[in-house]
């Protein structure tokens, strides 16, 4: 998923260079892709704040 999260920064950066007709749904992909990116980084880094929190009271 990581790359795919690169690719779409890249892409989103290409898009707001050039204004091409043809880039804007690739634009708008790599926005959603990003959000998805976004949102799954968010639950990745809250699971591993609740178990370390878990951690820190149960040890």
């Amino acid at each position: 998923m990581q790359t795919e999260c690169i690719k779409s920064l890249l892409l989103l950066l290409r898009c707001s260079l050039s204004y091409a007709k043809i880039m804007q749904t690739e634009c708008i992909k790599s926005l959603l892709l990003l959000l998805r990116c976004s949102l799954s980084y968010a639950k990745v880094v809250n699971i591993f704040r609740e178990s370390y929190i878990l951690r820190y009271f149960f040890r």
